[in-house]
C-alpha cells in the first residue's frame, strides 16, 4: 500500500503542475486579475496522499477567490490603487482626475462593505476535476502495468 500512495503522490504532483498551475494562471488572466504577478508567481500546488493543495504565499489569495469583509487599505494599498485602476481600464488612463476619483471610491467600498469574490481556484477546479481524475487514473494504470 505504501507504493500505490507514493505512486500517487507522484502522479498527482505531475499532473498538477501539468494542468492545473497552467489553468490556474490562465483564470488569473481571465478575471483581469493579473497586476504585479506576485500572486501568480506565488501559486503552488503540492499532493499528498490524499489531496492536491493549491497554496501561495501571497497574503491575498484568499481575499481574491472569496471576497473579504469592510477592511482598512494600507497606505501602500491607497498608492497601487490608481495603476490598478488604469490596468483594469475602467477608465480612461489620460483623465487622471477620473482615475483618482475612481480609485478613491474603490477604496471606500472596501473599507465601507468589504470587497468582492473574484474566484480563481473553484472555476479551475470545477472545469477540470474530471480530466485530472481521468489523467491519474491512466497514468497510474500505465504505470502499474509497467
Amino acid at each position: 500500500m505504501e507504493g500505490l500512495n507514493k505512486e500517487t503522490v507522484e502522479v498527482f504532483s505531475e499532473i498538477a503542475e501539468e494542468i492545473l498551475l497552467p489553468a490556474l494562471w490562465a483564470q488569473l488572466e481571465e478575471n483581469q486579475s493579473v497586476f504585479t504577478g506576485n500572486l501568480k508567481d506565488s501559486l503552488r500546488v503540492y499532493a499528498t496522499e490524499k489531496t492536491v493543495q493549491i497554496v501561495s504565499d501571497s497574503g491575498y489569495a484568499k481575499t481574491l477567490e472569496k471576497g473579504s469583509e469592510a477592511r482598512v487599505i494600507t497606505d501602500e494599498e491607497y498608492a497601487k490603487m490608481p495603476a490598478w485602476v488604469i490596468h483594469k481600464g475602467l477608465v480612461d488612463a489620460s483623465d487622471m482626475d477620473t482615475v483618482h476619483l475612481v480609485a478613491d471610491r474603490i477604496v471606500d467600498k472596501i473599507q465601507d462593505e468589504g470587497s468582492e469574490p473574484h474566484p480563481f481556484v473553484a472555476p479551475v477546479l470545477d472545469q477540470y476535476r474530471s480530466v485530472l481524475e481521468e489523467r491519474a487514473k491512466r497514468k497510474l494504470i500505465i504505470r502499474f502495468r509497467g
